[in-house]
């Protein structure tokens, strides 16, 4: 199965290299899996790269494990309802994770994730917390 992750799994992925933790043992378990990362989510994770003076070459070994998404019609259309939707329910969430969501849900991928709360509230997304018990193991 592949996935489409959102910022968390990187950072979390630079974090444990050096001591395994969820990321990377989902990882491990899922090792013919492609997951996706979306133009923004990768904009993020380059932004604290730079603000965090981390090595750039690492970096970019890093992020060269991801397919990267990036944004067409189908997903400016899937933001704009998500949008509508949570603004008329007054449960609004950031820009950057509603543009990740509308990736997801236009991929048909499931959201690997541990910010699972901000997500649950979109309609037609499966959203996978890799930090629960059922993933963990």
């Amino acid at each position: 199965m592949d996935f489409l992750a959102n910022t968390t799994l990187p950072i979390d992925l630079w974090r444990e290299r050096r001591k395994s933790g969820f990321a990377t043992q989902f990882a491990e378990r899922h090792p013919d899996s492609t997951i996706h990362l979306p133009w923004i989510a990768k904009a993020e994770f380059l932004r604290g790269a730079r603000y965090a003076k981390l090595d750039p070459m690492e970096v970019i070994h890093l992020l060269s494990s991801f397919c990267i998404q990036w944004p067409g019609e189908q997903t400016m259309e899937i933001y704009a309802q998500i949008w509508a939707d949570l603004a008329g329910k007054g449960k609004m969430i950031g820009p950057n994770d509603l543009w990740i969501a509308a990736s997801a849900i236009e991929k048909n991928l499931p959201l690997l994730t541990r910010n699972s709360h901000e997500f649950e509230r979109i309609a037609n997304l499966k959203v996978v917390d890799y930090t629960l018990p059922e993933y963990s193991n």
